[in-house]
């Protein structure tokens, strides 16, 4: 799925690209020496690494040692990442809450 483009910039002249960034927070009953962490986190790599095969992560990862995380979505709208990400066995488990922002990247390495 290709990412929506916003045009140029006007200051610049550079193309602009929409993303959606996804903020994950691990809620703290889900540390990691918590019984259900293991299979949960699992689960929820398997089910960003199809999405990412898929073409419709771009990137993803944890903040380091902050119990949380990042991913970074090409969608044609934010309640297309919504619904993405409401099927993550980590987030139906309730393990992370998520928020979801669209961005405009102008100053881009990553390509559309």
């Amino acid at each position: 799925m290709a990412s929506s483009d916003s045009g140029a910039d006007s200051a610049s002249g550079a193309e602009i690209h929409t993303f959606y960034i996804a903020l994950y927070s691990r809620v703290a009953a889900f540390d990691s020496a918590s019984p259900a962490y293991e299979g949960l986190h699992r689960g929820h790599v398997d089910y960003q690494i199809s999405h990412f095969n898929a073409g419709r992560l771009v990137m993803g990862g944890p903040f380091v040692g902050e119990g949380g995380g990042m991913a970074a979505f090409r969608a044609g709208s934010i309640s297309e990442v919504e619904s993405i990400i409401a099927g993550d066995p980590a987030v139906q488990a309730g393990m992370y809450t998520v928020t979801v922002h669209e961005y405009q990247a102008v100053l881009n390495a990553l390509g559309g």
